[in-house]
């Protein structure tokens, strides 16, 4: 099983890289993986494990010979096992520079971005496969780009940092749905165009294309009258989705 580990004394970003990406190994990329630790992480990274339900990685001292291994959150040979090289390293994602003196058997991929955080990084290499991720996972990578932005405040904090962090928080919480009737607001002609000349299957425009559906604002029904008339007295065209026994009401800008 390849083991995923950041740094000696973990901070948030380096205890939740290696559960986000051992998630990815193991359930997308079908390559089991599980997330260890070099020692006790520090108290913030405790409280997010806490905060997302996620059990404590096990700690580690070392590394085998021939140990399959992916280094997140470091590539500096002073924070890693003793024995890393001695180890078969098949991946590094990172944000910190080149420190130099890794090595490996075979070529590698290596990801090394000039952003704040690690799990941003990981966001962008996850893509469209982020939409399967539980909540914990998009969990942690919010709180691990909050951390290592000092809540944007960081000079290293960089606008796709900020753009990735505020694009998670907008995720729902748990067990609340949202069911959008799409006859309700009229389709622009554009989107037919193109699924006809690019041959796009319906579920394919449905998640790459708006469907022209600008926003959705969830709002509480205490809130909804005085949304509307925000909405109508701007040049924008709205539509109101509210059930009687629902705890918020949904509105698509269109």
């Amino acid at each position: 099983m390849i083991q995923v580990f950041g740094h000696k004394a973990p901070d948030t970003d380096s205890t939740g890289s290696p559960l986000i990406w051992a998630w990815y190994l193991t359930e997308v990329r079908k390559t089991p993986a599980k997330a260890v630790l070099q020692g006790s992480p520090n108290t913030e990274a405790v409280w997010m494990l806490g905060r997302w339900g996620v059990d404590m990685p096990e700690f580690i001292t070392d590394v085998a010979p021939g140990d399959q291994c992916v280094i997140v959150d470091t590539n500096n040979l002073a924070e890693l096992p003793a024995s890393i090289n001695e180890a078969e390293v098949m991946e590094v994602i990172d944000h910190h520079l080149l420190a130099g003196g890794l090595k490996t058997r075979l070529p590698i991929n290596i990801t090394i971005r000039p952003l704040a955080c690690t799990a941003t990084i990981m966001h962008d290499l996850i893509g469209a496969d982020l939409d399967r991720a539980p909540a914990w996972v998009k969990g942690l990578m919010l709180t691990c780009i909050l951390s290592d932005t000092l809540e944007f405040r960081s000079p290293t904090t960089t606008p796709h940092d900020r753009f990735v962090a505020e694009n998670l928080a907008r995720v729902m919480p748990r067990g609340l749905v949202a069911r959008l009737d799409r006859g309700r607001w009229p389709v622009p002609a554009v989107f037919g165009t193109i699924a006809h000349h690019g041959r796009v299957e319906q579920s394919e425009m449905e998640r790459t294309f708006n469907m022209g559906v600008g926003m959705v604002a969830v709002v509480a029904p205490e809130d909804t009258d005085r949304a509307q008339a925000v909405l109508t007295c701007r040049p924008v065209r709205d539509q109101l989705f509210r059930r009687r026994a629902a705890p918020c009401a949904f509105y698509a800008v269109v």
